[in-house]
């Protein structure tokens, strides 16, 4: 379970990168990403620990506790932007390893991209079909596309 309290640790440090929260605030962003709340049995800790490595500081305001990254937290983000290389091998990994464990689990996982995609361009379609059928130049339909593509791309 070491590789979980690691993605809980290394989420954590991302999101105090972006702005200092509360311990309830991290749970809730970290739950939009893995699509369950961590406990506060594992985020806590996780505070503590990051805390006692001189990666985070808290501060109490009110009755709030609020978490911020520090210098050598903002050091060791830039250590894992560095190390994108060994997490995707470290991933791949996983992957290959859940496999083994459970054989469908990348059927699974291919009907669940492919869910995803339909539901994200199957209203795209309409839209597109929509304009042509209105009279919108095609020209200006894929040039609006090759920027939302360009940009998308840029989201990696």
């Amino acid at each position: 379970m070491g590789e979980k309290k690691g993605i809980i640790n290394m989420l954590i440090i991302k999101f105090l990168s972006d702005s200092p929260s509360t311990g309830y605030e991290l749970m809730k962003k970290i739950e939009k990403v893995l699509g369950r709340r961590p406990s506060s049995g594992t985020i806590y800790p996780a505070l503590k620990s990051l805390e006692r490595s001189g990666l985070i500081e808290s501060c109490r305001e009110g009755k709030r506790i609020i978490y911020r990254l520090t210098t050598l937290g903002t050091e060791h983000l830039a250590r894992f932007k560095e190390m994108k290389k060994e997490y995707l091998e470290w991933y791949e990994g996983m992957r290959k390893a859940f496999g083994e464990v459970f054989p469908t689990m990348k059927k699974d996982i291919d009907e669940m991209k492919l869910i995803f995609t339909y539901e994200v361009l199957s209203p795209l379609r309409d839209i597109i079909a929509e304009l042509r059928d209105s009279g919108v130049d095609e020209r200006e339909i894929r040039k609006v596309i090759e920027e939302a593509r360009r940009r998308l791309k840029s989201l990696l």
